[in-house]
């Protein structure tokens, strides 16, 4: 029985989307290698950086290097920040000197046939828990000689803080298989690593299948209990850039464009399961619309958006899940391109995503967008249903890779 460590696992993420795609790798692993014991290195250890480390409210108090931190506190493990760390920080952990945090991974890889690092998350500026997981996954391979994997991911490579380009060029091409969930991410993989053997697979969420019967009857049973069981409706959530609904609310555009959106449909429901995004339960007491939060699992808002006009948001996953039961989509940007790749993928079935801090400006292409995904409503939802198997049939492709090299 092989035993598979999933590093980065996101089930503990308050988001619908890592929540989902956590479980849908799990499932797309254990169908390609059903006998397989699956270990997970959650999320919440990827991110930490500091031995003591307490949280508040359930967010971590100490997540940044500021200055006090690094001087005050002790680093639960010693992680290198660029490609000519990478043997020095490797060579500390394997004599015993890279801290609390390397000696528990070490103790991890004991017994396990292969590492799988889910790259949710996206590798991209200095991101650090992509550098970390880079690094563990590349020292499983290079240091243990376990058969090691990216898996699920995408990859954002820049000029600017340069530093994923050299740790990309490193690790990759040491691992076993590398596959990105879109085109941009493959681009950029290329754009350093020309002769790199990596495929793009779509998104485990796209793995899911459209909720069951049960999961859209208790979501009937909300609507009907917000009275719009009869009603027409859009749904809204932010994306990972900031909004002007915070600071200048009264004069927002954000909040100027969901009104715009109910003089074409007559309910809204502002959806949001992350803390930071919380702030719509207000704007939707301000607007008249519905607020569909963290009380719901992921499962609940796709069937939530089985029954909307539409959806605007730049939620990567929220887009994905609104594809898979056919609700059409007004796309913004996010803090990567990935909202941009994903589009890609979707071919001519949603227009490309717009920019989310220029509403003024973007804000009448929006309402275009909106109106033809009402007009056509029907026909697009349709084509995003078979859109969205094609590319369910291509998932399965992440567990094949690792089931070959198990096997060989």
């Amino acid at each position: 029985m092989p035993k598979l460590l999933i590093v980065n696992v996101t089930l503990d993420h308050t988001n619908w989307g890592s929540q989902a795609c956590a479980l849908a790798l799990r499932q797309i692993l254990l169908e390609q290698v059903p006998d397989a014991e699956l270990a997970a290195v959650p999320s919440g250890w990827i991110a930490r950086r500091y031995s003591f480390d307490p949280h508040i409210r359930g967010r971590r108090l100490f997540k940044k290097p500021e200055f006090p931190h690094k001087q005050l506190l002790k680093e639960h493990q010693c992680i290198p920040e660029i490609a000519d760390e990478f043997e020095p920080v490797a060579e500390r952990w394997l004599s015993g000197r890279g801290g609390p945090g390397a000696a528990e991974y070490l103790e991890w890889l004991d017994g396990i046939d292969a590492v799988v690092f889910n790259a949710e998350g996206s590798t991209y500026r200095t991101n650090y828990t992509a550098i970390k997981s880079l690094f563990l996954t590349w020292l499983a391979r290079t240091h243990r000689g376990l058969p090691a994997f990216f898996l699920n991911g995408s990859v954002t490579l820049t000029d600017v803080e340069a530093v994923l380009p050299a740790i990309v060029r490193k690790v990759l091409p040491a691992l076993d298989g590398v596959s990105v969930r879109e085109p941009n991410s493959l681009r950029m993989v290329r754009g350093v690593l020309p002769e790199l053997d990596v495929e793009v697979v779509p998104d485990s969420v796209f793995h899911l299948e459209p909720p069951q019967a049960q999961v859209n009857a208790r979501v009937d049973a909300w609507l009907d209990a917000q009275g719009l069981g009869e009603s027409d409706f859009f749904c809204f959530s932010l994306s990972m850039l900031p909004t002007d609904l915070r600071r200048f609310r009264d004069s927002s555009a954000t909040l100027g464009l969901i009104r715009s959106f109910l003089e074409r449909v007559p309910r809204g429901v502002l959806m949001a399961r992350d803390r930071k995004d919380q702030l719509l339960r207000r704007v939707a007491a301000e607007t008249g619309c519905a607020f569909f939060g963290p009380e719901f699992g992921h499962e609940e808002a796709m069937a939530l958006l089985r029954r909307a006009h539409f959806l605007c948001s730049g939620r990567y996953h929220h887009l994905i899940m609104a594809a898979i039961v056919g609700c059409p989509m007004v796309a913004t940007f996010s803090t990567s391109p990935k909202v941009q790749g994903l589009c890609e993928l979707l071919g001519d079935l949603v227009r490309p995503p717009f920019d989310p801090t220029d509403i003024r400006r973007v804000g009448p292409e929006m309402l275009v967008a909106a109106d033809d995904a009402c007009a056509r409503r029907d026909a697009i939802s349709s084509l995003l249903v078979e859109r969205s198997a094609q590319l369910r049939a291509q998932t399965p492709r992440m567990g094949e890779l690792v089931a070959q090299r198990l096997g060989a």
